[in-house]
């Protein structure tokens, strides 16, 4: 009951008010994060239920991104019509950051091989426990600094948004081995300044009015081609826009 006067109370509060009460909150969560590495900060994230409390058997949740059907089907629409693109000779897709799988299983029919990868020991140990998917593969690894599986395409669906800028530097560096790169990212609507740096943890950098822009300074990936296949407004309180681009990283012969 307390809960929903909150809600109910909330829209009356001034917006600068509300403004002040979240970046204090992001603050004292980065703060608790700060001295953990990346695998500990997401165990904690699981299993605290930090984005959501689903009921499915496992129990894991990677938030709206990854549950609201306004979000998943047009994005799962749009990689699953670029994989058919390949058929009958399937991709071999690597995932990194694939958290609760929500999205990922829904791409495994079209895939060669799935290499589904996270840094979280716990979002690993609880996929494995489900004994599910044949032409799938998880593997319990930190994507900046460990070797990635070998594939044709990499999927990365907003994770880069979490991880700080020296992170993500060393995971890009690792994206040229790759033909293509399918890129999902939380990003403000409107002109906005990319690449503002945060540390790594559960927080995007849409607090800060940025995003993650990885043709932009400091990173400056450069592909050979690249397109957008998918933009969906987000509605949650963060608001923002995922925007989906196609990646093609080695010219083609």
């Amino acid at each position: 009951m307390l809960l929903f006067v909150r809600r109910m109370l909330r829209p009356l509060v001034p917006l600068r008010i509300r403004k002040a009460r979240a970046a204090s909150a992001v603050l004292k969560q980065r703060k608790r994060f700060a001295h953990l590495s990346s695998q500990e900060i997401f165990d904690t994230v699981y299993k605290a239920r930090y984005w959501g409390r689903e009921n499915d058997e496992s129990g894991l949740s990677s938030g709206s991104g990854s549950r609201d059907p306004d979000i998943v089907e047009p994005y799962v629409e749009a990689v699953n019509l670029f994989l058919r693109r390949f058929l009958p000779n399937p991709l071999h897709v690597v995932d990194i950051g694939c958290g609760d799988f929500f999205v990922g299983r829904r791409l495994v029919p079209n895939a060669a091989t799935y290499s589904a990868c996270d840094v979280s020991r716990h979002v690993i140990d609880e996929l494995q426990r489900d004994g599910h998917h044949g032409n799938v593969k998880f593997f319990h690894l930190d994507a900046a600094n460990d070797e990635l599986p070998k594939g044709n395409v990499v999927i990365i669906r907003q994770v880069m948004q979490h991880l700080s800028n020296e992170e993500i530097s060393k995971i890009i560096q690792k994206l040229y081995s790759f033909d293509y790169l399918i890129l999902a990212e939380h990003l403000p609507i409107g002109p906005f300044v990319p690449n503002l740096d945060k540390p790594t943890g559960p927080d995007i950098r849409l607090s800060q009015k940025s995003g993650v822009v990885i043709t932009e300074e400091p990173f400056r990936f450069t592909p050979a081609a690249e397109a957008v296949i998918c933009e969906t407004k987000n509605k949650s309180a963060d608001g923002g826009m995922i925007r989906t681009i196609l990646y093609r990283i080695k010219s083609e012969e």
